[in-house]
């Protein structure tokens, strides 16, 4: 009987810090689905595989951003254009932006997952948001992108080796007195780099850039939500980015914070479909936290909007 089929990410910070997740999960699916904890991605694509085959009414992701990237990827090369089972993201990650971005109903995977038991248990329809996919490259498919700034905030944060909420938010503040006395960490995170950027077909007034990020999200973590135009267009992604410096952008963190626009000539700040970047040289980028590359070009395009469960 179509059920629910959950996917477990083991390396997914919530869920180094929850071992017996996967379990308490198991009991609260069992007789509804099943519960998968592939360890690598080659398990990952096996059992996702493995599971679309018995045409699940939901597939229940376990993790964060960086974990539905990767589902999401399979399930692209996978499905193709027939149509996706409703997505369930589980805040179970260091970084849950989806999550959040959706007013997602609990932050515990646990209660969110038996709330959706018992609505198919008893027929009650789910209660869904929408989100807008791109693909990135040959086939990352996600919701943010970014070069530039996030890349090397995003490194910065990942190098003590224990990212979590807390290091993420006194990595911020560290940034911003930083970015007061201009100090080494925010030349660091806010050097440089030169690109052509064409949003559908037009060239974006900028050849010099410190950030640049396309979200089809309005979150970016932290409570931030910059993206106030997502979501607004079907198909269609809001692309922060330009040469603005670190002062400039801190100056600003209030707007970001609240999801009002920028108002800076040095960022580009609009809706697009379609997204291609010419780096000048070999450079890395993000999708939904993950680091790829490096690459000289790299474009963005629409993928597709899928339904996404709320709790």
């Amino acid at each position: 009987m179509p059920g629910i089929e959950v996917f477990v990410n083991p390396h997914a910070g919530g869920n180094k810090r929850g071992r017996t997740r996967a379990e308490r999960l198991a009991v609260i699916v069992r007789g509804h689905g099943n519960v998968h904890c592939p360890t690598t991605l080659e398990d990952l694509d096996t059992e996702l595989s493995r599971a679309l085959d018995e045409r699940p009414d939901v597939i229940a992701l376990c993790g964060g951003d960086g974990s539905y990237f990767r589902a999401f990827t399979i399930l692209d090369k996978r499905l193709g254009s027939d149509p996706w089972p409703l997505i369930l993201p589980l805040p179970g990650g260091t970084v849950n932006n989806l999550t959040h971005a959706i007013r997602s109903q609990s932050s515990s995977p646990e209660r969110l997952l038996s709330h959706v038991v018992a609505d198919l248990q008893y027929g009650i329809a789910h209660e869904c948001a929408d989100c807008d996919l791109f693909k990135v490259g040959d086939g990352a498919v996600g919701y943010i992108f970014g070069a530039g700034m996030i890349v090397n905030f995003l490194r910065a944060y990942y190098a003590p080796g224990d990212p979590n909420p807390l290091s993420a938010a006194w990595l911020v503040l560290r940034l911003m007195g930083s970015a007061v006395v201009r100090g080494p960490l925010q030349v660091k995170i806010f050097q440089p780099f030169e690109a052509d950027v064409i949003v559908d077909g037009e060239r974006v007034p900028h050849r010099s850039y410190r950030m640049l990020i396309a979200s089809s999200v309005a979150a970016i973590g932290l409570g931030f939500e910059p993206f106030y135009l997502a979501g607004r267009k079907p198909g269609q992604f809001h692309i922060l980015g330009g040469p603005a410096r670190a002062t400039r952008l801190t100056r600003r963190l209030r707007y970001f914070y609240n999801g009002y626009p920028a108002r800076d000539s040095d960022l580009y700040d609009n809706l697009g479909a379609e997204m291609t970047v010419e780096f000048a040289r070999p450079a890395y980028y993000t999708v939904n936290g993950d680091l790829l590359g490096p690459e000289m070009r790299v474009a963005v395009r629409r993928l597709r909007r899928i339904s996404v469960i709320r709790g």
